[in-house]
């Protein structure tokens, strides 16, 4: 179904309610794709075909875990599939002309419980925080391999731009073999 849609916006229009009937649903999603670790929030890798055209993630939020202000550069669908979370939002406000230095502007915050599904494009920045007092689980999609994509993380106070790699990023995602798959 991914692959049917050629544009981004095209992309996101059709999967996020086919994501949010998902995560509305319960028992829709098997219970070992939210995984938890002790140390931080996890991401586990649930589908990615061989060409990495996407992923599809299930995460783990502990109670006070939070993401740093990051973005994907590529386009994004994240569903709340049990819990709430508090999502802000970013954008850039300059040209982009230096590429170690970004100036970000907060443009809003919101409460997300159970259904509902942010769309983010290719030039998305937010942060995620679990404010809540028990795990949230959540199911993700992206546009190719999370997992080795090149993506930033923004310092707010420095607003610096910081450049990620899979073995630099402060989320990593655990691979499974057995999840990789041809469909799509």
């Amino acid at each position: 179904m991914i692959r049917e849609y050629s544009s981004e916006s095209e992309t996101l229009l059709h999967l996020k309610p086919v994501l949010e009937k998902l995560v509305s649903s319960p028992a829709s999603v098997p219970a070992n794709a939210f995984t938890p670790r002790k140390d931080r929030f996890a991401m586990n890798l649930r589908q990615m075909p061989e060409d990495e055209a996407y992923s599809i993630i299930g995460g783990v939020w502990h109670p006070g875990q939070t993401t740093p202000i990051h973005d994907h550069l590529t386009w994004a669908l994240i569903g709340v599939y049990e819990g709430e979370e508090r999502e802000a939002l970013f954008r850039r406000t300059d040209d982009g002309s230096n590429p170690r230095l970004a100036k970000i502007q907060q443009v809003s915050e919101r409460l997300h419980k159970k259904g509902h599904v942010t769309a983010l494009g290719h030039s998305g920045i937010h942060r995620v925080d679990n404010i809540s007092l028990k795990p949230t689980l959540s199911v993700h999609v992206y546009g190719r391999d999370i997992g080795r994509a090149e993506r930033h993380s923004y310092d707010q106070l420095q607003v610096k731009l910081a450049g990620s790699s899979p073995d630099t990023a402060t989320s990593s995602v655990q691979r499974r073999d057995s999840s990789r798959s041809a469909a799509g």
